[in-house]
Parts: structure tokens; sequence; C-alpha cells
């Protein structure tokens, strides 16, 4: 059981090495933002930033709250922080648009949302 769980660990870690580092960009999320403001048409590669901003950002958000665990006085000022709760926001945003549109995507960008939220579930917030 324990060489099954590092194995998937392994594996996890394989992918998200394999297409390389998504770091979170508050610019690219807000661009991604306007665009929906703006009632744009988004293209597959806006869906595909959209999902790793998406990933980055969660990833983002642990780092930060894992940094705070345990000490009220920077948990409470983590929550006053705009950046950290921009990032909880686009995240909220973007996984409701992107299940609103999930029939709409291609193939591609579906199968690399569910394995997104796999790996959301994987990182236990």
């Amino acid at each position: 059981m324990k060489a099954l769980k590092l194995a998937m660990f392994a594996l996890l870690i394989a992918t998200l090495s394999a297409c390389g580092p998504q770091q979170y960009s508050p610019e690219d999320c807000n661009e991604l933002v306007q665009k929906i403001e703006k009632k744009q048409t988004l293209t597959e590669d806006d869906f595909e930033d959209m999902i790793d901003q998406m990933l980055a950002a969660v990833k983002y958000v642990k780092h930060q709250t894992d940094a705070t665990k345990g000490n009220r006085e920077k948990e409470e000022k983590l929550r006053h922080d705009p950046e950290f709760t921009q990032a909880v926001g686009f995240v909220i945003m973007f996984d409701f648009y992107l299940e609103k549109h999930r029939l709409s995507l291609s193939d591609a960008n579906r199968t690399k949302l569910e394995q997104t939220r796999e790996q959301l579930d994987e990182l236990q917030l």
C-alpha cells in the first residue's frame, strides 16, 4: 500500500514536471477576467491558460496557508492580504466558468480540466 502511494505521488510529480511548472500570474488571470467580463469569445488557448492558472493559484494559496498554519496572527493577516484574496477569487471564478463551459471545451482541455481537478483533490486544502 505504501509503495502504491509512493508510485502515485511520483506519477503526479512527473506529470506536473513534464508540463513545466506554471507560475501563478495575477496579470495573466486579470487578462482572462477582462475577456470574461467583456464577454469576449475565449480561445482554446485561453481555456488552457485558465486551467493552468487555476491550478497555479491554488498552489499559491496552499503555500501561503501552510506557511501561516498554527500562527493565528499570521493567519488573520493572510485573510486580509489583497493578493491572497485575489488568488482565491480567481480560483473560484475560473472553476465556475470552466464548469459552465465544460461541454464546449476541446477534448484536450476537458481532459486537462479533469486531471487538474484530480490534482486539486490531492492537494487537500
